[in-house]
């Protein structure tokens, strides 16, 4: 290789290497450091180079440049321009509004973008490919997050500017540490937690604010039968009957505590309704059935607010369950007025744990509920129905008519033939809407006075005595309701609460006398007024003959002379549908 040391090289225009194996030249340093170097593959420098001007043309790769000011790039109307004073980056597109594009790779067409849509340049769409994303819009003074065709699923936001919020829609969940609306704002369907507090409401939705649950007693607080029964029908929780066939040994209905620390407990329930299984030493009939039913008057579920015939619109039942055994348990809520449908659902229990079951149930064009007050609907926990009341191919969660052996698909047996199994429920809620809202909790004084309708028991007192010496004792006494009752009322004479084997004791005007004698009839006529279907008043007629020796009477007879003029009486009266 040559070397030239020299200062200047002047009047020389073209250096040519000789032929060699290196073909090529280089530039050193007096310290003998290379520091240019020209090949056939182009020009090499080394270290920081300084250029006032560089014009290149054609395709040229620059790697690691950086530019101090303005960098303009432009081709055509389209243009990038970087300004270094001031931070911006400003894009212009020939046509149509400027988009970024970020690609996974060149061949791409882009797998999310940001775009100018070009009208005026205010509004933003952030969009992914194929699809139109979400945007946000700027135009006349009114800014919009979202379109007709785009939903947010999440909104979180930390601070909101007081001002005016206006929303056709809202959709989906938002975790907000403050939201401050004025104005008129529509929220559907919102869940909060914490305390709400509100200077106005304006509420115009068909649910309840209050009373929103259709079912009666749903806590199982009232039980003016008793506590515990081995006999079908209502006897002990009001408004719940118990309705078997076919078993071997009956079922135990009971009110009971719930227990302290559960959740049920924690939610405010104490009572709860618990079925105790019998021994069913014959298996699982094909025959055999046991159920829980609470039955809906009709105006009630007519006059809820629920469209039930329309399928837009929903009711939505919610109970508290716990089984001793695991399995799945079914249930259906059934029509009553017209043509019978009934809709099925299906909840698996663990054993011995409560669970929480809701439903959502829509209505349908085929279902008939009356305006009156009869039986409209009902709603059964089916705790066993055999083969001939199931079908294997009977369909869960919607509506069917009603045949014998539809009521569900085929049951499981092993809570039905587990000797002592047991079966809970508190909590029962049916309310209109697609919400399962907590629990409504009424007085214990409100949930008694809406019993009453269907049943009630007290002490009364008659203040009308008549006797035919020798042959009958009669009794007539009115009875006075504690609130209206929904029909014509079936009574029973109970054994007084003080002595269980007396009916009734009257007092002459010096002492007690004590009835033993069982009445030879007992009859209650119901009285209502015209056009109104309650009952209104109830007179009880008792009639006993007075020939044996347990005869209430004295030993002389009442006589003409004679007045026993009170009288006390135990009476359940009942009404129910």
């Amino acid at each position: 290789m040559s070397e030239i040391s020299l200062k200047s090289i002047t009047g020389i225009t073209s250096i040519t290497t000789p032929t060699g194996v290196d073909n090529q030249l280089t530039l050193h340093t007096n310290d003998t450091t290379q520091r240019v170097k020209v090949t056939q593959s182009g020009i090499e420098v080394v270290g920081v180079s300084t250029f006032q001007d560089i014009d290149v043309d054609g395709h040229t790769n620059l790697d690691n440049v950086s530019i101090v000011g303005v960098a303009t790039l432009t081709s055509g109307s389209n243009q990038i321009l970087f300004n270094t004073a001031n931070g911006n980056i400003e894009i212009t597109r020939a046509s149509g509004g400027p988009f970024i594009d970020f690609k996974n790779s060149a061949a791409e067409d882009f797998d999310a973008r940001i775009q100018s849509s070009g009208v005026g340049g205010r509004d933003i769409q952030i969009r992914a490919s194929g699809g139109t994303g979400a945007w946000l819009g700027h135009a006349n003074n009114s800014y919009d997050l979202g379109s007709s065709s785009v939903n947010w699923r999440h909104l979180y936001v930390t601070s909101v500017n007081a001002g005016v919020v206006t929303a056709t829609t809202f959709v989906g969940n938002g975790d907000f540490v403050e939201l401050d609306v004025d104005g008129h704002t529509n929220l559907d369907n919102v869940s909060i937690a914490g305390i709400v507090t509100a200077t106005t409401l304006n509420y115009t939705g068909n649910q309840n604010l209050s009373h929103r649950n259709l079912v009666i007693n749903g806590a199982m607080m009232v039980a003016q039968r008793g506590t515990s029964s081995t006999s079908t029908g209502y006897q002990t929780v009001d408004r719940f009957s118990i309705d078997s066939s076919g078993l071997n040994e009956n079922l135990t209905q009971a009110q009971v505590d719930v227990a302290s620390g559960t959740t049920p407990y924690t939610s405010g329930f104490r009572k709860a309704l618990k079925i105790t299984n019998g021994n069913q030493t014959g298996g699982a009939g094909n025959a055999d059935y046991s159920n829980i039913q609470y039955k809906f008057e009709a105006q009630d579920v007519s006059n809820s607010g629920w469209n039930y015939i329309s399928s837009s619109s929903d009711i939505t039942i919610s109970f508290w369950v716990k089984s001793s055994v695991a399995q799945t348990f079914y249930a259906y809520l059934r029509t009553k007025d017209g043509t019978n449908y009934h809709y099925p659902i299906s909840f698996a229990l663990s054993a011995n744990t409560w669970t929480k079951v809701t439903k959502i149930i829509s209505g349908n064009s085929n279902l008939q509920i009356d305006n009156d007050n009869g039986e409209g609907m009902q709603f059964t926990f089916m705790l066993f129905y055999g083969t001939n009341y199931t079908s294997s191919g009977a369909t869960l969660n919607a509506w069917q008519t009603t045949s014998g052996n539809n009521y569900s698909p085929d049951n499981t047996t092993t809570w039905y033939t587990t000797n002592d199994a047991t079966f809970e429920i508190t909590g029962v809620q049916l309310e209109v809407g697609p919400v399962a809202t907590p629990f409504e909790h009424l007085p214990h004084s409100e949930n008694k006075r809406r019993c009453y309708r269907y049943c009630q028991r007290g002490r009364h007192v008659s203040s009308c005595l008549v006797g035919t010496p020798g042959t009958y004792y009669f009794s007539r006494g009115n009875i006075n309701l504690f609130t209206p009752m929904r029909a014509t009322v079936t009574g029973t004479l109970k054994a007084a609460t003080w002595n269980s084997n007396r009916y009734f004791q009257y007092m002459t005007w010096s002492s007690g006398t004590n009835v033993t004698a069982a009445p030879a009839s007992v009859t209650f006529n119901s009285g209502s007024i015209t056009g109104v279907p309650d009952i209104l008043s109830v007179v009880l007629h008792i009639s006993i003959s007075s020939g044996s020796s347990n005869s209430p009477l004295p030993a002389n007879g009442p006589g003409s002379n004679n007045v026993y003029p009170i009288e006390y009486f135990d009476v359940l009266l009942e009404a129910e549908l």
